[in-house]
């Protein structure tokens, strides 16, 4: 009886706990990406703009400009997911997937992930089908 007991009171904690935490990792995702961030893509540093529609979708469309160039593509804040294209100023063609999370700390909000160069024009980009590092911070 007493092994049942702290089982079940085991039990109990357990869940207690995971649910807190799940909480917390839930509280960290923003609800918009709205802003100018600063942002660094492999050794390119500069601004991230960012302009997301407004909905209760689960993700949200977003456009803006990253180092001067557009962007468009989506952010879930649920689950704290940003991805978006990269394209060129003059074409509209794109040439750099970005992707990552989003996540809001004690003192900043911050993106981690990775973007990948893709042929957007004729193979004369030299870095085609690599994957470089990616943040911002605001």
């Amino acid at each position: 009886m007493k092994t049942k007991f702290f089982t079940s009171a085991f039990k109990i904690a357990l869940c207690g706990a995971t649910l807190c935490w799940l909480n917390n990792a839930q509280a960290a995702n923003p609800a918009s990406v709205n802003g100018t961030w600063r942002a660094i893509s492999n050794q390119t540093s500069g601004p991230l703009v960012i302009n997301q529609a407004a909905g209760t979708a689960f993700c949200n469309q977003i456009t803006g400009n990253i180092f001067g160039n557009p962007i468009e593509g989506y952010y879930c804040p649920k689950t704290g997911r940003i991805v978006f294209s990269r394209k060129l100023s003059a074409t509209g063609k794109p040439f750099q997937l970005y992707k990552g999370f989003v996540a809001r700390g004690t003192t900043a909000t911050r993106i981690g992930g990775s973007f990948l160069v893709w042929n957007a024009d004729g193979g004369r980009l030299s870095a085609e089908g690599m994957e470089y590092n990616f943040r911002a911070i605001k």
